[in-house]
């Protein structure tokens, strides 16, 4: 039984382009744009941050953030923006038209390294990763950066194998190259590994040259010129270079936080690559080691080894950042796709047929990639494994801003109390979703302690009505109560509007100043002690204002609204 012929593995080579497009699409748009995605619009001149021209794009990333950024991502997100518009579903589509590429080209890595079946197995691999699919959802680089790392390895494979490689190939090679230096710095680590593998391609004896499709040995005019563009890619990255090292010694200043060690963040990559089965992974790796294809061994283990190293001197890796192993996912999808491939190339030799040990081989092949897609499908769709993501414990920001342009009207206030420590990060995503709201807000933790009922009572000035939501993803540590306490008198309590996981919402309403004073007359006595003060009935929502005397036990009575015909 043989491997797909190269005519119709393309054909195979859709599927998992389908699923993924399938799986991506699905909650695009159902966690709100949070702080990371902020700043990607932010930098990128988008939404109200902007327009920007290209060079204040990167004057931009630059200045204000160079220790996470380079400005590829954020030039084509521009462009992305100012065509489709600044919706999260639309946005976010960038990025899901970036996993798919990765897919393509990851596939096409495969296929080149080892065979059409073992690229299917890699595309396989990605188009069902949780980690993978669930950052097509984000307006973050790490899509397009993985689309750079096999893009560049299959290029400069082709270089070598080509018979007369054309000028516009070479250009293609400085065009990936860049993609990596201008993308991500961890992705720039597939350009050193090219360098270091470029390097060892002058020892002819080494395992490395010793592979299906690479006859290429010793110092040649081909390998001259493809130092050559190595060089020149190299060289257009140097004016950015200076922002690298301040951005590096940022982030060297940054209070350290407990990072993954060595053998933790082993382990949770094995965790997050195999969906929860690092037996299966294990034992594809080693199916992998026996194929000794060692050109996608070398690659993956220098980049995971940059990683390490960068983890140590950065603190990168801490639960819920898991997003800097991106870079590692096409690499390792290889390494894997090579493992599931293994069997239909050696056949099973405990079965003496021939013919038998092939279909024996395609059997385990495809229980393997059986055994893959529902590890990964079982593990996205779950979703446990990426519970404690930043995006994932973002507010749902984009309610909030849906229910007030809904609600509100003209001249109201809304605060929101938030439990988190680090409160001031959501200064910049609550105004990307609140802005051009016609209502006054502030986070309540932006009032001043040292007075805070007056200034609280300031901010809320003569708006007829008070919107306060409530951060439920920690205890609350007062604030809440204590901006109602300020609000008492003048407000009440009129229910509440949302109530979410991560986010309730409460309304009140303002009441007349001579509501409760002794001499108000009061529109209808009910019992002894009980007077109906104030009502206001609208189509739409109905205020009661009660003054009860000193003889009423308070707690004891409800009142029922009655509405006829």
């Amino acid at each position: 039984m043989n491997t797909p012929t190269p005519r119709t593995s393309w054909l195979l080579a859709l599927l998992p382009l389908l699923l993924m497009l399938a799986l991506g699409l699905r909650g695009i748009d159902a966690n709100a744009i949070w702080l990371d995605e902020t700043w990607s619009i932010y930098n990128a001149g988008g939404a109200h941050y902007g327009p920007l021209s290209p060079l204040g794009i990167i004057q931009r990333v630059a200045t204000e953030d160079p220790r996470n950024a380079a400005p590829l991502y954020h030039l084509l997100l521009a462009g992305w923006g100012s065509l489709v518009g600044w919706t999260a579903f639309a946005a976010r589509a960038s990025s899901l038209l970036f996993g798919l590429l990765a897919v393509a080209w990851t596939y096409r890595l495969g296929r080149d390294l080892d065979t059409p079946l073992a690229g299917l197995g890699a595309a396989l691999l990605l188009s069902t990763s949780g980690l993978f699919l669930y950052f097509t959802h984000e307006l973050r680089t790490y899509m397009l950066a993985t689309v750079f790392v096999p893009a560049a390895l299959v290029v400069y494979g082709r270089l070598w194998r080509a018979r007369r490689p054309s000028l516009l190939l070479y250009a293609g090679f400085v065009t990936a190259l860049l993609g990596l230096l201008y993308t991500h710095y961890l992705a720039a680590l597939t350009f050193a590994a090219l360098i270091g593998y470029h390097v060892l391609s002058l020892i002819p004896r080494l395992p490395l040259q010793r592979e299906r499709g690479n006859n290429h040995t010793g110092i040649s005019a081909r390998w001259w010129r493809i130092t050559l563009a190595m060089g020149v890619a190299a060289a257009l990255f140097l004016p950015w270079l200076g922002t690298l090292m301040a951005g590096m010694q940022l982030n060297a200043e940054q209070p350290k936080e407990v990072a993954y060690d060595a053998a933790q963040t082993l382990a949770r990559l094995a965790e997050l690559l195999s969906g929860g089965q690092p037996v299966l992974l294990l034992a594809t790796l080693g199916l992998a080691l026996l194929a000794r294809r060692w050109r996608i061994w070398f690659f993956a283990a220098f980049a995971l080894a940059g990683t390490l190293l960068a983890n140590a001197l950065f603190t990168l890796l801490i639960p819920g950042r898991e997003r800097y192993l991106l870079m590692l996912w096409p690499l390792l999808a290889v390494l894997i796709g090579v493992g599931v491939a293994l069997p239909t190339s050696v056949g099973t030799g405990y079965i003496p047929s021939l013919r038998n040990r092939r279909w024996a081989g395609l059997a385990l092949s495809a229980a393997l990639l059986l055994a893959w897609a529902v590890a990964g499908l079982s593990a996205t769709l779950d979703g446990l494994l990426l519970r404690d993501l930043d995006g994932n414990n973002a507010l749902p920001w984009d309610v909030l801003a849906r229910t007030l342009a809904a609600e509100a009207s003209p001249g109201d206030a809304a605060a929101v109390n938030i439990t988190a420590y680090n409160w001031a990060l959501e200064v910049q995503t609550a105004d990307y979703h609140l802005h051009g709201l016609p209502l006054a807000f502030t986070l309540v933790e932006e009032l001043p302690a040292e007075g805070f009922d007056a200034a609280a009572r300031a901010f809320v000035g003569d708006a007829p009505r008070v919107w306060l939501g409530v951060d439920k993803r920690l205890p609350s540590r007062g604030g809440d109560a204590a901006f109602a306490a300020a609000l008492a008198g003048q407000y009440v309590p009129c229910g509440i509007v949302f109530d979410l996981p991560r986010l309730r919402l409460d309304r009140y309403e303002q009441l007349p100043a001579d509501a409760f004073e002794p001499g108000a007359l009061g529109l209808g006595r009910f019992g002894e002690g009980i007077t109906l003060v104030y009502a206001d009935l609208t189509p739409q929502s109905a205020l009661l204002a009660w003054r009860l005397d000193d003889s009423v036990p308070r707690g004891t009575y409800s009142v029922a609204l009655h509405v006829v015909d």
